[in-house]
């Protein structure tokens, strides 16, 4: 994982997803003040080795204990269960959901908003 780096309070924070063996980029993080955050595994190659538990592990450290932001939330495509199941094993549990709010492939989808506060931090 490397990051971009932060520099200032509206800057988001980047971090590619490097992968190990290759030193390729996989996917990427970012962090959006107030609290927008996000995750690309682009790669199909590099999906369920573990880059985006990685990912967003060091996003979730950076952006509590480096920004200083108090709470993280991640929009995530009603269907993406590998997603779903990476955030909620890293705390993020379900806040909303936008009901048929994305359309794909012939029909619409919910969108899922999951969110980690700093106070259930345990990742630090």
């Amino acid at each position: 994982m490397r990051s971009s780096g932060w520099r200032g309070p509206c800057t988001p924070a980047t971090s590619n997803a490097i992968s190990p063996s290759s030193g390729e980029t996989t996917g990427r993080t970012s962090a959006t003040p107030p609290s927008t955050t996000g995750l690309f595994i682009g790669e199909p190659s590099a999906w369920n080795r573990g880059f985006g538990g990685d990912s967003i592990q060091t996003l979730v450290r950076f952006a509590f204990d480096e920004m200083n932001l108090g709470k993280l939330r991640i929009n995530v495509f009603d269907y993406n269960d590998r997603a779903k199941h990476v955030l909620e094993a890293l705390g993020f549990v379900q806040e909303g959901c936008l009901r048929r709010d994305f359309f794909r492939e012939g029909s619409y989808h919910d969108i899922v908003i999951l969110s980690k506060f700093r106070e259930t931090n345990t990742l630090s």
